[in-house]
């Protein structure tokens, strides 16, 4: 098969590394993909270039900060121009920003082929909007956010949301349950598997008798303040010895802050380096609010924790509730409150047999559900079901 994806993440920054990472794993069975995103610098500029099988095709924006990411016109005509005179059997849209329904909804009438809408994030009405942007453009373009989230959903052939809150969403504006398939961020679980703590520790030069907690990535700043307050409470019993590592990121602290709670900032890193300190912790963090975007997620780090085989303190968010205790993932907070989450934390360090029980468990989970392989052949089978149901 020809496969048009679209994205409205630059290249190559924020999700797009695991958007990758699954294409690569269609392309691998044997499957032509083309992958849209928008340039990350300035300039009006198309560009197309191939890399490990993967045909990239980067559209420019010029708009700035967020209003990048989704919701320039110039940036959806140009993928449109670009597309136009291409022939390909299914068009998959990676969430419903206007730079990328509407040159899917073209490319679909065009060529006459199936759309497949994955939802990634709850986004507009009182979702990640109200988090990530302003509150003049929440109230204003906002509004204009959310039509394009919702309104355009009708017109895909299946959709595959990637948490129950997205798929209860879905169902709620009346879309068909048979034409959904509900599938997590994957990971690979063929390159990265998990590796010795003690290795690891050596290599990085971390400490070997100190507990290390790990966070991955960008973090919101309530979700932040939550980690920040948890480790205030975690470091006021002297007999503990704990350091946390942040992993790239937006991380804005103050070094005395940094001193004072032990934390290591490594900066951006490659993801070999990222598997290695995943190893190297005894636990990784999940400290997000209870916010309806962070119930609507799947956060992609997750992924990366247990393919790396390392047992995760959470808030009660995303589908945690039901697939810790049933595939026994980690530590799950009470609520999202800095006690409870400390308290998680320490109910974590102070078992380290059931640590190593979790982590295999963990691994396991990674290995036969969110493999980008196992995750590769669920998506073609499903663009088979949208080829066969639009050819007859």
């Amino acid at each position: 098969m020809n496969l048009l994806y679209l994205t409205h993440a630059q290249y190559v920054t924020g999700g797009l590394p695991k958007v990758i990472e699954q294409v690569e794993a269609i392309a691998n069975l044997g499957h032509s993909v083309t992958l849209v995103t928008t340039s990350k610098g300035k300039g009006f500029k198309i560009r197309r270039f191939d890399e490990n099988g993967i045909h990239y095709l980067t559209t420019p924006s010029v708009l700035w900060g967020g209003f990048r990411q989704g919701a320039d016109p110039l940036d959806a005509l140009l993928r449109i121009l670009a597309t136009r005179k291409s022939k390909f059997d299914v068009v998959h849209a990676i969430d419903s920003r206007p730079t990328v329904v509407l040159p899917a909804l073209y490319i679909k009438k065009r060529r006459k082929c199936p759309l497949v809408m994955e939802w990634t994030d709850w986004y507009g009405r009182g979702g990640t909007i109200s988090e990530r942007s302003s509150k003049i453009y929440a109230s204003t373009l906002g509004h204009a956010e959310t039509f394009f989230e919702e309104y355009f959903r009708k017109h895909a052939d299946r959709a595959i949301p990637i948490s129950t809150l997205l798929e209860q969403r879905l169902l709620s504006l009346g879309y068909p349950k048979e034409n959904i398939l509900l599938q997590r961020v994957g990971c690979d679980t063929k390159k990265f598997k998990p590796q010795s703590k003690s290795v690891c520790r050596n290599k990085l030069r971390l400490p070997d008798r100190t507990s290390i907690l790990c966070y991955v990535g960008n973090i919101y700043s309530a979700d932040l303040d939550l980690l920040i307050q948890s480790l205030e409470i975690l470091h006021r019993d002297k007999s503990r010895n704990i350091m946390t590592v942040l992993v790239g990121g937006n991380h804005d602290l103050e070094p005395q802050l940094v001193k004072r709670l032990n934390i290591l900032l490594t900066g951006r890193i490659d993801l070999h380096q990222l598997y290695e300190y995943l190893a190297a912790a005894d636990v990784c963090l999940i400290p997000f609010k209870q916010s309806l975007a962070n119930k609507a997620r799947w956060p992609s780090k997750f992924s990366d924790y247990v393919n790396a085989g390392c047992p995760t303190v959470a808030t009660r968010v995303s589908d945690y509730e039901t697939l810790f205790p049933r595939h026994n993932l980690g530590f799950l907070a009470d609520d999202d409150t800095p006690d409870s989450f400390a308290r998680a934390i320490g109910l974590a360090l102070g078992d380290g047999a059931r640590l190593e029980k979790i982590g295999q468990a963990c691994r396991a989970y990674a290995e036969k559900y969110l493999d980008v392989t196992y995750l590769a052949r669920e998506r073609i089978e499903l663009y088979e079901q949208a080829l066969r149901t639009n050819h007859t």
